[in-house]
């Protein structure tokens, strides 16, 4: 399953938007961020939707800003208070980047924060998220991940894939999705936080990847960029729109590059989803035919 995330403070689409017309109702947002834009509340009444809602934690913003604004016990206690379905602790993001002990402090950090929540979660209906980190330091993400999988959670998050997706390097996103997936428990549904281009979906799949969420939908639409399945186009290099959902059936390129910047990126954010939703249907059929292999061979040429 994808998970949209949306922005609470600016929903370019509407969740129940998302769930009328893609058939898909599991979204994500931001628990950091409805925390501090909302306060006190229930989540499916801050955003007006009815369907699951999975929260992250702000780990993400600790990764881009290297610290946020909230006690990691907080986020807990807030994302039990306001009825997440699934919500996430406040783990410490490696990076692709990170020095050995950074990489250590990290994994400290995480699991000893994975163990405090476990003592005061409160609400018996949400269902808990606990990351495994490491980065590309692969005996610490196996640490991790083994750590993590003797703890009461129902799933796990692979944690600092992004800087790796945004280099190509798949390499590494190989050996540390297979690390984390080896020494995790095989009856938990694993989570890969920021995959958001439908050409890498498929080969996570085949790795074992259950969950993925992503802005990218929206941040593409943003920068004036057009998913495709096997790659992204910038929509000023466009003499067509090489795509048969019913945004492009019911846009020219012409009418599309013309339109208010509002209402573009709002277009383009629809058609982006519709080719990540689109790839997943493919995948799940994939498995469906037991050609799932064969399928990520296609991709990876």
């Amino acid at each position: 399953a994808l998970m949209p995330v949306v922005d609470p403070s600016n929903l370019i689409i509407k969740p129940s938007e998302i769930k009328r017309e893609f058939k898909e109702s599991l979204i994500m947002t931001n628990a950091y961020f409805l925390m501090k834009k909302f306060g006190d509340g229930e989540v499916h009444e801050m955003l007006d939707y009815n369907g699951p809602i999975a929260t992250d934690s702000g780990g993400y913003q600790i990764l881009r800003y290297g610290e946020i604004d909230a006690d990691p016990d907080e986020v807990v206690k807030y994302q039990d208070s306001i009825g997440s379905d699934i919500a996430t602790i406040l783990d410490v993001p490696t990076g692709a980047a990170a020095s050995r002990n950074h990489a250590l402090e990290t994994v400290r950090a995480t699991v000893e924060r994975a163990e405090r929540a476990t003592r005061f979660r409160s609400n018996p209906e949400t269902i808990w998220c606990a990351p495994v980190q490491g980065g590309k330091y692969l005996d610490l993400v196996a640490e991790c991940a083994r750590r993590m999988g003797t703890m009461d959670y129902h799933i796990h998050a692979i944690g600092s894939p992004v800087e790796f997706l945004e280099g190509y390097a798949y390499t590494d996103i190989v050996d540390l999705v297979m690390t984390a997936k080896m020494h995790l428990p095989l009856d938990r549904p694993v989570h890969l936080f920021g995959a958001g281009h439908p050409m890498v979906l498929s080969m996570l799949v085949l790795m074992g990847c259950d969950l993925f969420d992503s802005a990218s939908y929206i941040l593409y639409a943003r920068d004036g960029r057009y998913l495709t399945h096997e790659k992204t186009l910038k929509l000023e290099d466009l003499a067509f729109l090489p795509c048969e959902c019913p945004v492009c059936t019911g846009y020219s390129v012409g009418e599309l590059k013309e339109a208010p910047t509002d209402e573009r990126i709002r277009v383009l954010a629809r058609h982006n989803l519709h080719v990540l939703f689109g790839e997943i249907r493919r995948i799940r059929q994939a498995i469906v035919e037991g050609r799932l292999w064969e399928y990520v061979e296609l991709k990876c040429r």
